[in-house]
């Protein structure tokens, strides 16, 4: 049998927004890493071009009625691509999620434990304990029920639909027909002799018919009337029915509904549990906790916090124990276990559980439908765990999650399916990672192509170079200096192209391991003494200041909890309790989760730089941001040409409908919907995409208009107007973080998590600093190239030698090498980690990995040969 070697994906004359008409290719059933200075190209190489196309030609195989629900995207720009299959791809998630999503709804383990309870649970009376078994007559519940309610009014309800779609015109016309008196739509009461509102068919309603109101005062009679009523109600609703005290004066329910069913129920007091389904068993659905509406937890204070920060200041909901599900559901079991006691317990310990269920319960393993939502649940579990996070509980808000757990999360579904010949595209899935965790990604991705499949990865960190099959540089520069293949090998191929490619002269460089030396002059620390707070358990933390501090170790261990947490909270609280001693000076300081704080100073300030998108307007742009844009009003408004014409500063403003464009409101475009495919966008006709009106444009300085200022990078803007000292000392931090490539005017939510993050940073640059400033950053090289890298670490030495404190959670190695000071945790993630393992400067921190090896897994992977 001839073996044919598997055609390669070819891609020729790409020319997706920066790139230079290149022609590339990637081997077939290879791991490919595309890499490269930020801006390069490489999202527009692969995504924008590769990807594009791979999603076009499948939404092309789909109706032309079914695209509509798609966001198909355009056509990718290139003359051909060739060798194509189905892609799957995971993106950079940058918008923070959710407050709602937890680990479960993330993986899909809480809806399959939704379904596995309300299948197959055992369903006790939550007030008497007993199994909900017993079949009854309306008679018979009648006659308990007329015994519970004694000779007060009582309405019998059917409860027709929870939280459904539909316009129900069947039920309504019935329960008018049937003389009916009320409804319930959405807690609201109507008349049935009304016009009740209009339902939309697309909202969801909770829907419930008052059959009859009994308030006949004799015993005999009431329980006659009240069993007929029972058995109207339960032939609507399959045995099903409500009872509950009823005020004819304001037509209102007082108290709540007591729920019954005539196929079983408790055999005390008839209560019985509602038609299940897995919506009953979800935080976000009919199983939330009443108390704190499935959030799991309560705001604690009224501190004016940032949204980062939210999660840190709430408390546990008691009612739920911070499950934000419904405490009255534990009365359902399997094997004596509710959903609720799962969600607060680790995973791997579920793992164990899910095992042992078909032991435990051999009856039930013979029903097929039971074996088969267990198998799935089985398979979930271990995606999981398989990817080393089986530290995490079923509870855990995304949110309060670290970034490497939550990259792990969003690869579980991907990495683990056992799917043959498709095209993986990953977009740095190294970021926030420690290289331990790293492995067990890289195992996986190892399986995949085992399986026959052809992975292409954008990432920068050595250890997926050295694990790819070809390496692929984008270059030289970013932004109109990149858009190049400036280099193509294997990792076995490095010394050939180290004078040609800095990635390749990363590899072959020897890593420095020893001969590191402390610091010689004494520092002055921040010191926190008993950090107790989730998992983190520290008796004391000393911090640096006015240096760079790294916290590092595995992920999960606690990093950002103790940073984005515990530092930054406190901190907060420190700052508003120095404001509030101006109206009260006998005010107390408050602090989060820890005994003491000492050696802050009274006007010392938190500034988080996180990665979340800058833009707020559709005109938002990188001028605005750096706040140019008020010099340059200015400085326009202020030429001869502008003032004979009238022009103020106002009209050289992208807000201002003085100056811009009215056809496209200053965006330079026009979008045009195109309903069964995707958006179309056309240059504005009127300003022929320069955003500004012609009496605007007329108006130069240097022979540039402000719209052709917009059109330059940020790097050459600032030598136009290097003799501005205001300006120029905007500008210049943006170029010294390595982002003088970008376009002054390219829209902000262009601009990568990794951009955004840095053009924050280049706002804090500043010669004069008023506060003793306390700057957290969590992972600042993630999507940076190793150039890149000696930009940020330049950048934030010359802060910390303006009087910055600097903490980043980070585990690139080159940060650590050059860090001031480092605080490692461990030992593992959840509660096997919380730990301080070392904290000290890198000599010490070399001194301590060598004495103790094995104790820090960061401290084996820094110094660690280059060839291991």
């Amino acid at each position: 049998m001839i073996s044919m070697k598997p055609i390669p994906i070819r891609i020729q004359g790409a020319n997706a927004h920066n790139l230079k008409n290149i022609d590339v290719e990637f081997e077939r059933e290879k791991i490919t890493v595309v890499t490269g200075v930020s801006g390069s190209g490489k999202s527009s190489l692969v995504f924008d071009t590769l990807l594009s196309q791979a999603k076009h030609h499948f939404f092309s195989t789909l109706p032309h009625f079914h695209r509509g629900f798609f966001h198909m995207g355009g056509k990718a720009e290139a003359q051909k691509i060739s060798g194509l299959s189905l892609a799957i791809s995971l993106e950079q998630a940058e918008t923070a999620p959710s407050s709602r999503s937890t680990v479960a709804t993330l993986t899909n383990i809480g809806e399959l434990l939704g379904v596995l309870w309300s299948r197959f649970a055992e369903q006790r009376c939550p007030s008497h304990g007993e199994i909900c078994h017993t079949s009854s007559t309306p008679v018979q519940l009648a006659e308990s029920i007329v015994g519970e309610f004694q000779q007060r009014q009582i309405a019998v309800i059917a409860p027709l639909a929870e939280r459904k779609m539909g316009l129900f015109r069947k039920e309504i016309h019935q329960a008018r027909q049937n003389m009916c008196p009320y409804i319930f739509i959405n807690g609201q009461i109507y008349p049935l002799n009304e016009r009740l509102p209009d339902f939309h068919p697309r909202k969801k309603y909770t829907v419930k018919v008052i059959v009859q109101i009994i308030s006949d005062s004799d015993h005999q009679g009431r329980k006659v009337g009240l069993s007929a009523a029972i058995a109207s109600a339960t032939s609507w609703t399959s045995g099903y029915f409500e009872v509950c005290e009823f005020s004819t004066d304001t037509a209102a329910l007082v108290g709540k509904p007591a729920k019954y069913s005539t196929l079983g129920g408790c055999p005390e007091c008839g209560f019985s549990w509602p038609p299940m389904d897995s919506r009953f068993f979800s935080q976000n659905s009919l199983g939330r906790c009443p108390d704190c509406d499935g959030m799991g937890s309560l705001k604690e204070s009224e501190l004016g916090v940032d949204s980062h920060l939210y999660q840190h200041d709430l408390m546990i909901c008691q009612t739920c124990n911070g499950t934000g599900l419904n405490p009255e559901l534990d009365a359902i079991t399997i094997a004596g276990h509710s959903v609720r006691s799962l969600y607060q317990i680790e995973i791997k310990q579920l793992s164990e559980l899910v095992d042992e269920l078909p032991k435990i319960l051999p009856i039930k393993k013979k029903n097929d439908a039971f074996a088969m939502v267990l198998r799935e649940l089985k398979n979930e579990v271990s995606r999981v765990c398989m990817l080393g996070l089986g530290h995490l509980s079923l509870e855990r808000r995304i949110l309060s999650l670290s970034h490497g757990e939550r990259q792990r999360l969003r690869l579980s579904g991907i990495l683990t399916e056992p799917l043959s010949g498709v095209l993986y595209i990953l977009d740095e899935p190294s970021q926030g990672l420690h290289p331990a965790d790293l492995e067990t990604i890289w195992d996986n991705i190892l399986t995949l192509r085992a399986l026959g499949n052809t992975i292409i990865v954008v990432d920068h960190d050595e250890f997926c170079w050295k694990k790819a099959d070809q390496i692929i540089e984008l270059g030289p520069g970013g932004g109109i200096k990149g858009g190049q293949v400036t280099a193509c090998f294997k990792p076995s191929e490095a010394v050939g192209w180290q004078d040609r490619s800095r990635t390749a002269q990363s590899l072959v460089t020897p890593r420095q391991v020893g001969g590191f030396e402390g610091s010689s002059i004494p520092g002055e620390f921040i010191t926190i003494s008993q950090i107790r707070y989730r998992h983190l358990d520290i008796a004391e933390l000393q911090i640096q200041k006015h240096a760079i501090n790294v916290v590092t170790g595995v992920s999960g261990v606690g990093k950002t909890t103790l940073v984005m947490g515990v530092v930054a909270q406190n901190v907060k609280r420190w700052e508003h309790y120095q404001k509030s001693l101006r109206k009260d000076p006998d005010g107390s300081f408050r602090p989060f989760h820890v005994g003491e704080i000492h050696n802050l100073s009274p006007d010392t300030r938190a500034v988080i730089v996180d990665r979340k998108p800058m833009a707020k307007s559709s005109v938002s742009i990188p001028a605005t941001y750096l706040d140019c844009m008020g010099d340059l009003r200015d400085i326009f408004a202020s030429l001869p040409a502008a003032q004979i014409a009238g022009l103020t500063k106002k009209h050289f403003s992208l807000m201002s409908d003085l100056g811009r464009c009215t056809v496209c409101g200053g965006k330079g475009y026009i979008k045009h919907s195109m309903k069964f495919l995707a958006d179309a966008k056309e240059v504005c006709g009127a300003c022929k995409g320069k955003r500004f009106q012609d009496v605007i444009l007329s108006v130069t300085y240097k022979g540039y208009s402000i719209a052709d200022l917009l059109d330059l990078t940020i790097e050459e803007v600032a030598e136009i107007f290097q003799n501005h000292r205001k300006l120029h000392a905007k500008l210049a931090p943006a170029v010294s973080l390595g982002l003088g490539y970008l376009s002054f005017g390219q829209p902000s939510r262009s601009l990568s998590g990794g951009e955004a993050q840095r053009l924050k940073l280049a706002t804090y640059l500043r010669e004069k600093r008023k506060h003793s400033e306390i700057l957290l950053i969590d992972e600042p090289t993630r999507g940076l190239h190793v150039d890149d890298v000696e930009f940020l670490i330049s950048s934030l030495k010359k802060m910390a030698d303006f009087g910055s404190t600097i903490i980043l959670v980070e585990h690139n190695d080159e940060v650590l090498r050059k860090a001031d000071w480092i605080v490692d945790l461990g030992h593992g993630g959840g509660s096997q980690g919380g730990k301080k393992i070392f904290a000290g400067d890198v000599a010490s921190f070399y001194d301590f990995s060598r004495s103790h090896p094995g104790l820090s897994k960061t401290g084996d992977y820094l110094f660690r040969p280059s060839d291991s």
